[in-house]
């Protein structure tokens, strides 16, 4: 897992090189997939935020759906009860490389 990046810090951590990740990216076979950056897990989120790169990965991530039943729910400004809607939250397949 990547980890957050000073890149003037004495105590930064290692991260791949240029060729390393070149190298990584030219074993994945279809080059069509997107790729997309993992962040640390509890890393330091903003803009100039910079993260080491410590693996490249094709992942593949099925599809799935989830159903919420109907329940009774509480509105916090009113008060009131009421019963929320039954509905399924869907997450659809996926398959890409992940620099992390």
């Amino acid at each position: 897992m990547s980890a957050t990046y000073y890149a003037q810090s004495e105590f930064r951590p290692a991260t791949m090189t240029v060729g390393q990740l070149i190298s990584k990216l030219q074993e994945v076979e279809d080059l069509d997939l997107p790729v997309v950056f993992r962040t640390p897990l509890y890393g330091t989120f903003g803009s100039n935020t910079a993260y080491s790169v410590d693996a490249v990965s094709t992942e593949h991530l099925p599809s799935r759906t989830q159903h919420y039943p109907a329940a009774l729910q509480f509105d916090e400004e009113t008060g009131e009860e009421y019963m929320s809607e039954p509905f399924d939250e869907v997450w659809r397949d996926w398959k890409g490389v992940v620099i992390a």
